[in-house]
């Protein structure tokens, strides 16, 4: 079983809402708005999307939408959540087996969703993706910034988070292999007196390894971020966002 099967499990959105405000949506919906600089009826393909936090504002916005993911429940989320938009669909589907051609003006990569896999696979998702934009169009793509990861995860070695509400305590391990460029999490969740385990283990591209792999598959970095406040991406920055465009 792949880590993505347990970590976007049942306690995924238990521990993952009080993270993923309204405020930070928005903030977020409407910096991708303003960022891409698509006309509004433009398709844009939200991969993975999620329980649609990012589609629906965008859709809303005039967007028309394709939104992607391999969870039932959040797909179901999401349909019900859009129920009142008619320029938006929602696709249940693993993304590495996506086949479109020249078919989108946008497609965003939110919340450190690329490098779930391996190289091989990662690799593959991603000439997909530029495969699916028509010529001139822009992907965002939003990480954890691999160089402040590799300065700061001793300090986030050992991280705990209480939800009172649920009575949930999540205890969380952290490391960073230099070699393989993976940030790994290993975590328990304890809800009511019983114990779940789960584990995240994602790929950090520095930007230089993403703008050489964005150039194998035919597009070209034309700007970066820090952050969703527009600052420029650096070295201390929390995120590393990137702005490509198809050739």
């Amino acid at each position: 079983m792949e880590w993505t099967e347990t970590f976007f499990g049942k306690y995924y959105l238990k521990t993952h809402y009080p993270v993923l405000t309204e405020e930070k949506n928005k903030n977020q919906a409407d910096f991708i708005d303003s960022v891409l600089e698509l006309t509004k009826n433009a398709k844009i393909l939200d991969i993975p999307c999620g329980h649609g936090r990012h589609s629906i504002l965008l859709a809303e916005k005039g967007y028309n939408i394709t939104g992607v993911d391999f969870s039932e429940e959040f797909i179901n989320i999401a349909k019900e959540k859009s129920s009142h938009l008619n320029n938006i669909e929602f696709i249940l589907k693993d993304m590495r087996k996506i086949d479109y051609e020249n078919e989108f003006d946008g497609i965003i990569s939110m919340f450190t969703s690329f490098g779930y896999f391996s190289e091989k696979e990662n690799l593959e998702l991603l000439q997909k993706l530029i495969r699916s934009l028509k010529k001139g169009g822009r992907i965002l793509i939003d990480t954890i910034n691999r160089e402040w990861a590799v300065k700061n995860i001793g300090k986030l070695s050992r991280s705990w988070l209480v939800y009172p509400e649920d009575n949930i305590t999540f205890l969380a391990s952290n490391t960073f292999n230099v070699f393989t460029g993976k940030m790994k999490s290993e975590q328990i969740i304890i809800e009511n007196g019983e114990k779940f385990e789960q584990e995240q283990d994602i790929r950090l591209y520095t930007y230089t390894e993403l703008k050489t792999l964005l150039g194998l598959c035919g597009a070209r970095i034309i700007d970066s971020y820090g952050n969703f406040d527009y600052e420029d991406y650096s070295a201390t920055s929390d995120n590393m966002i990137i702005i490509a465009e198809k050739i």
